[in-house]
């Protein structure tokens, strides 16, 4: 059994660093990418059913919706950052639907490892898009494939697809019954499978979605809020209020001035 993992700090900030030691983290997944560099020791990943182990200068980049954990034994250094996809949205948009064949990346380059580490959660935004997008262009070449020959097991890469579904169709009509007919399953197993795995329902699965996007528009452009309201999928100006104030205790304006 694993968990779903929100973050609410990534979807005011954009991003998260973390650094530390030992590191034993259980199984989960979250919307978002995660880039971990290992400067020290050893340390277990469990991605997707597969365990790996990296050493001193390995890298790793988890997409989003991956299920994965972390172990790590005596002397283990580790930095993480856990970013929202916007940040390399043209590689994102490149490589959706599928994962690197081999996740596993060593770096011998060690400029890359210090830009890296010169990060911090008061860099600027362009700061830390550089150093993603400088290790998109390191794994550029690597081989990636359709996440269903991956080697998910198979209630996570049905788990997969439906939060690939949600990803594509959030800014539309995404409700449970165009889920089932999208990709084919009983609306009831689906209602069950998702509430069990997850925590809480498609629904409101959904609306999370909608609403970090409208987050980050309203943070990021000068869109109208009608106009921001109708591409995230909300079919009516005052269902959008009501639905923000819910989440942020304000309303949209007042987000976008604060």
């Amino acid at each position: 059994m694993f968990f779903y993992e929100e973050r609410p700090d990534i979807g005011r900030n954009m991003f998260a660093i973390e650094d530390g030691p030992d590191v034993l983290y259980p199984m989960h997944l979250h919307k978002w990418y995660e880039l971990v560099a290992v400067t020290e020791g050893r340390l277990g990943v469990m991605l997707n059913g597969t365990e790996y182990t990296l050493g001193k200068g390995d890298t790793m980049l988890l997409f989003p919706n991956q299920p994965h954990s972390y172990t790590s034994a005596d002397g283990c250094r580790r930095r993480l950052v856990i970013f929202k996809p916007e940040l390399i949205a043209f590689f994102d948009a490149r490589t959706r639907g599928t994962v690197p064949r081999e996740p596993k990346k060593h770096i011998e380059c060690a400029p890359w490892f210090d830009m890296l580490a010169a990060l911090s959660k008061d860099s600027p935004i362009e700061s830390v898009k550089g150093v993603l997008y400088a290790y998109c262009g390191i794994i550029a070449g690597d081989a990636f494939v359709n996440v269903s020959e991956s080697g998910v097991p198979d209630d996570l890469d049905l788990l997969h697809r439906v939060f690939v579904f949600a990803s594509e169709h959030y800014t539309e009509s995404c409700t449970l019954s165009d889920l089932a007919s999208g990709i084919g399953y009983d609306y009831s197993y689906l209602s069950k499978f998702f509430s069990e795995k997850i925590g809480y329902s498609f629904t409101e699965y959904v609306g999370s979605l909608r609403l970090d996007r409208a987050m980050y528009l309203l943070k990021n452009t000068s869109m109208p809020v009608l106009d921001i309201s109708e591409s995230c999928g909300y079919g009516s100006l005052r269902s959008f209020n009501r639905n923000f104030l819910k989440k942020t205790g304000m309303t949209p304006r007042e987000y976008r001035r604060g």
